[in-house]
């Protein structure tokens, strides 16, 4: 591993884009959602903890438990949790939008759920977690993660409602640093695009 200095830090590029442009996005999906409210699970890597959470979620608010699954990941137990089928990306983002509440251990299933303003519960990726610990930092959430090693004793109703307040509440206020960050990436990638132009580079 080599130490560099000559990076710069920008957002991934689902940020460069607001809530009501990702919304115009789902709208563009036919995909036939037949439950009006639902928890939705996307779990990049299996994790037992993530889908007892989904569970329990599921029972205590008396709503279905759906799950876009990944072609290469093996689920062993899904009993109360429904799999969805033929989920393409305009669908993905669909799914996201009409959830009532999101449990994940993806950057992209975290990324989503900010975007749309979703109460949500993160779980932590055992080797992929750095992207996700730098967004949760951009709105003060590093600490809501969780790991998947709690035991049941850990994972208390009251723990879970409280991230899923914090989670819900980080949208209340207006979020500077994340602000700055976006304008930042967006400028750094225009200078970039424009020096490819000219011949340039980069």
């Amino acid at each position: 591993m080599y130490e560099r200095e000559d990076y710069k830090f920008c957002v991934d590029p689902v940020f460069l884009l607001g809530k009501s442009e990702w919304e115009s996005v789902a709208r563009l999906s036919d995909y036939n959602i037949p439950y009006s409210e639902f928890i939705l699970v996307y779990m990049l890597e299996y994790n037992e903890k993530l889908l007892e959470v989904s569970r329990r979620l599921g029972e205590r608010y008396k709503i279905p438990v759906l799950m876009i699954p990944l072609p290469f990941l093996w689920y062993k137990r899904l009993n109360g949790i429904k799999k969805l089928r033929d989920v393409g990306p305009l669908d993905f983002v669909k799914l996201f939008m009409r959830a009532k509440l999101v449990v994940t251990n993806s950057f992209h299933g975290t990324a989503f759920s900010l975007i749309f303003q979703k109460p949500f519960v993160p779980f932590a990726h055992s080797r992929l977690n750095l992207r996700l610990k730098n967004i949760l930092q951009l709105y003060n959430l590093e600490d809501v993660q969780l790991t998947g090693n709690e035991t049941s004793t850990d994972l208390t109703e009251k723990r879970i409602e409280e991230i899923l307040l914090r989670t819900a509440q980080t949208h209340e206020a207006p979020n500077s640093e994340l602000e700055r960050v976006i304008e930042e990436s967006k400028r750094y990638l225009d200078n970039a695009i424009e020096a490819v132009k000219r011949g340039g580079g980069n």
